[in-house]
C-alpha cells in the first residue's frame, strides 16, 4: 500500500475517532444508569432476524476488584487483548482465527483489525473492525479508559468476500472506572449523612413504614411509564427537525450529507432512550428489595401428608392459568418459528446471585406433536437430578417427598459442588395438556398446548431448609409447548 493511501485511511479513522468514543461514552452511561457500580450485572440477547441473520446483543458490567495499577493497568490489559484477539478467539472459541491486519498501530489509538475465522465445519467467517480507545485522567485518582469497536461498512482496499465468506459485524463498547475508598463509600452510604468526628448520643431508632410490595411496585411504574414518555417526547422533536430541514427543496449532495448526519443522530438518539429504559428496568431488578418474580406464589406445606397435597391442589389452577397469561404476554411480538434468547445475571444489594432467564426454541420433526414434548419435559424432570449433576458438574442427589402424581410433584433437590458447598432446592411442579379456548386457537394448531410451571417452597415443616449447612436456591420456571403448522 503506498504512503499516500495509508495516511488518507488513517486520516479518515483520526476524523471518526473523538465522535465514536463520545457516542460510546454517552451509551453506556445510559445503560449504566441506576445499576450499583460495584455490583455485577450481565444480560445477553441472542435472535435470528426475518432476513436469517443471527444477532447476539450482551452487555456486562463486572467489577475488578484488588487491581494493581488501577484504571491503567486494565486499560493496557485491554488493548493488549485486542492486539492479540486472534488467540483469544481462538482459544475461546475452538476455532482456528487468523488476523489480516491493516497494518496500523496503536500510536493515536486506533486501530483497524481484519479477522478470519474458520469454523469446525470449514465454514470462513470474516470481520473488519476499527477499535478507538482511550485514557482519562481527571482530579488526581479520578480516571477512566473507553474502548469501542464498530464495523467497516464498505473498505474499497479489503473488500469483503460475500462468495467464499460469512460476514459477521460487531460493535462494543467497553468503560473502565475508578472507585476509591471514599467513591465505594459514597456508593454505600447513599442517602445517609457523612458522620461527625464525635458520637453523638444514641437516640431511638424511628423506623420507616414498609409500603405494600403493590404499592411499590405501582410507583416504579409510574417512574419509568414517566421517564420514557419524556425521552420519547425528545425523539420525536428530533425527528420533526429532521422532516423541517429536509422539506421540499433539491436534493444535493450536501443536503444529502447534513440529511444522512440528522437521521444518524436520530437514530442514536433512539439507541439512547432505549438503553436509559432498560438501564431502569435493570436497575429495578438489580436494587429492589421486594420484587417478585413472575407467577410467584407463597407455598407453605404442613406435616400431615394428606394436608400437603390438598394445598398443593388447590394451587394447581391458579398457578397453571398465571403461567399461561405470563406466556403469552412475554411472547408477543416474536416470531413463533424463530428461536429466541435472553438471559439477565445480577447481584442483589443483598448479596443474592439471580439469573432471569426467557427461551424460545422451536422443535422440528416431532411427529407425536405437543404430547411427544410433553412426555419428553415429563421424562427430564423424572431425571432431574441426573441432568443437573451433568449439565453442572456438581453432584446431585434427588430427597422427593414422594407426593403427587402425573400432573403435580414436589422435588427436592441437594448439589454439593467441587468446593464443597451444599446447595438445596425445594420445588412444586405443575403441568397439564389442554386446549385453548376457542377465541385463542389461532395460537396453535388444533389449539393444543402443554403447560409447566413450578416453585419454590417458602415453608416446609416437615422438610425445613438447613441454612446452617447448606445454601438455599430458589427457582420458578415457566414451559409451554405449542403445534403449529408446518409452513411450505
Amino acid at each position: 500500500m503506498c504512503a499516500r493511501r495509508k495516511l488518507e485511511r488513517r486520516a479518515a479513522l483520526g476524523a471518526l475517532r473523538e465522535l465514536k468514543l463520545e457516542c460510546a461514552k454517552q451509551f453506556i452511561q445510559q445503560r449504566s444508569a441506576g445499576l450499583h457500580p460495584t455490583a455485577d450485572y450481565f444480560i445477553e440477547e441472542r435472535y435470528e432476524t426475518p432476513e436469517g441473520d443471527f444477532c447476539n446483543v450482551r452487555f456486562d458490567r463486572t467489577a475488578l476488584r484488588r487491581v494493581t495499577g488501577g484504571v491503567h493497568a486494565v486499560f493496557e490489559a485491554l488493548k493488549r487483548a485486542v492486539f492479540n484477539a486472534e488467540i483469544v478467539l481462538s482459544e475461546a472459541s475452538g476455532n482456528i482465527t487468523i488476523r489480516e491486519d491493516d497494518d496500523m498501530d496503536e500510536m493515536d489509538n486506533f486501530s483497524q483489525m481484519k479477522l478470519v475465522t474458520e469454523t469446525t465445519q470449514g465454514i470462513l467467517v470474516e470481520n473488519n473492525l476499527v477499535h478507538f480507545s482511550d485514557y482519562i485522567q481527571e482530579d488526581g485518582e479520578q480516571s477512566y479508559a473507553l474502548a469501542t469497536a464498530d464495523f467497516v461498512n464498505e473498505d474499497d482496499l479489503f473488500p469483503y468476500r460475500s462468495h467464499e465468506r460469512i460476514r459477521r459485524d460487531a460493535t462494543a463498547e467497553d468503560d473502565s472506572e475508578a472507585y476509591g475508598a471514599d467513591r465505594h463509600a459514597a456508593a454505600a452510604l447513599r442517602g445517609f449523612a457523612p458522620c461527625a468526628g464525635a458520637t453523638p448520643a444514641k437516640k431511638k431508632r424511628i423506623y420507616k413504614k414498609r409500603k405494600a410490595t403493590h404499592t411499590i411496585r405501582k410507583e416504579e411504574k409510574q417512574a419509568l411509564e414517566s421517564e420514557i414518555q419524556k425521552l420519547q417526547k425528545q425523539l420525536e422533536m428530533l425527528k420533526f427537525k429532521t422532516l423541517v430541514e429536509n422539506g421540499n427543496e433539491p436534493h444535493s449532495d450536501k443536503k444529502q450529507l447534513a440529511k444522512g448526519a440528522i437521521l444518524r443522530e436520530t437514530v442514536q438518539e433512539q439507541h439512547l432512550v432505549l438503553a436509559r429504559a432498560q438501564a431502569m428496568l435493570a436497575g429495578h431488578s438489580q436494587q429492589s428489595l421486594y420484587r417478585l418474580h413472575p407467577t410467584e406464589t407463597t407455598i407453605r406445606l404442613g406435616p400431615d401428608r394428606d394436608e400437603r397435597m390438598r394445598t398443593l391442589n388447590a394451587l394447581r389452577g391458579p398457578k397453571l392459568q398465571e403461567a399461561r397469561r405470563f406466556l403469552l404476554e412475554r411472547t408477543k411480538g416474536l416470531s413463533p418459528t424463530a428461536p429466541y434468547f435472553q438471559e439477565e445475571r445480577y447481584d442483589t444489594m443483598d448479596g443474592d446471585y439471580c439469573i432471569a432467564r426467557f427461551d424460545v426454541t422451536p422443535f422440528r420433526g416431532a411427529k407425536g406433536g405437543v404430547l411427544e414434548v410433553f412426555t419428553a419435559l415429563q421424562q427430564a424432570i423424572f431425571n432431574a437430578e441426573i441432568i443437573i449433576s451433568e449439565s453442572s458438574g456438581n453432584i446431585t442427589i434427588r430427597e422427593d417427598d414422594e407426593i403427587g402424581d402425573e400432573y403435580l410433584s414436589q422435588m427436592r433437590f441437594v448439589s454439593q459442588t467441587p468446593h464443597g458447598v451444599q446447595l438445596e432446592t425445594n420445588l412444586v411442579m405443575f403441568s397439564d395438556s389442554a386446549h385453548f379456548q376457542e377465541k385463542d386457537t389461532c395460537l396453535a394448531e388444533n389449539g393444543r398446548y402443554a403447560i409447566m410451571a413450578s416453585d419454590f417452597v417458602d415453608e416446609d415443616t416437615r422438610f425445613p431448609y438447613r441454612p446452617l449447612e447448606r445454601i438455599r436456591r430458589d427457582s420458578t420456571t415457566l414451559t409451554m409447548a405449542l403445534g403449529l403448522p408446518v409452513v411450505q
